[in-house]
C-alpha cells in the first residue's frame, strides 16, 4: 500500500466516524450505517487488493463524495456542510488524475 492509499484509508475512517457522530446529534443512525458502512468498505477493499489500478481511484473518488452527499443528508441540508465537497475535491488532487473530479 503505498502512501496516497494510507491517506484514503485514514481518511474513509474518519469521514465514517464523523457520520456516526452527526447521526448522534440528528438522529440518523440508520442513513449513517446504511450508506456509511459500505461507504467506507468499498473503498478500503479496492486500496488493500489493488492500491495502483484506476479503479481503486474511481472507487474513491466516489466514496468521498457519497460521504460529503451522506453528511448533507444527515444534517438536513445545512449550508456550512456542502464545503466539505470543495474539502474533498481537494483530497483528490493527491491522486494528480483529471478524469476523477468530472
Amino acid at each position: 500500500m503505498n502512501k496516497t492509499n494510507k491517506i484514503f484509508t485514514y481518511l474513509f475512517c474518519a469521514l465514517f466516524l464523523e457520520s456516526l457522530l452527526l447521526a448522534f446529534f440528528f438522529d440518523s443512525y440508520i442513513s449513517a450505517l446504511v450508506i456509511g458502512f459500505p461507504a467506507l468498505l468499498v473503498p478500503l477493499y479496492f486500496n488493500r487488493t489493488a492500491p495502483l489500478a484506476a479503479i481503486t481511484r474511481h472507487v474513491s473518488a466516489m466514496a468521498t463524495m457519497i460521504f460529503a452527499a451522506l453528511h448533507i443528508h444527515q444534517t438536513n441540508g445545512l449550508i456550512e456542510v456542502h464545503f466539505e465537497i470543495f474539502i474533498l475535491l481537494a483530497f483528490l488532487i493527491i491522486y494528480q488524475d483529471w478524469r476523477l473530479p468530472q
